[in-house]
């Protein structure tokens, strides 16, 4: 599996409501643990499998103007 989802919303944090942060999460975040989760049964039946995730250099830089969407990216990244 490789997972490449998610989602940027050029605003900065004050201006971003509850309805965007919470879609940011849930594609960010909850997207990749939903995707692990779909395909991890088959690789451990199988007893085989990779899972790639990539992320944004934005979790490890801040880009200002992308205000809050910096910080669901950060675990991804393996420090």
């Amino acid at each position: 599996m490789v997972n490449d989802a998610g989602i940027m919303p050029i605003a900065p944090i004050e201006a971003l409501n509850g309805g965007g942060m919470g879609r940011m999460i849930d594609v960010n975040i909850k997207g990749l643990l939903y995707g692990v989760a779909a395909v991890l049964p088959q690789m451990l039946k199988q007893k085989s499998g990779h899972i790639i995730n990539l992320a944004s250099v934005f979790g490890i830089k801040v880009f200002a103007p992308a205000g809050l969407s910096t910080a669901p990216r950060s675990p991804l990244w393996r420090h």
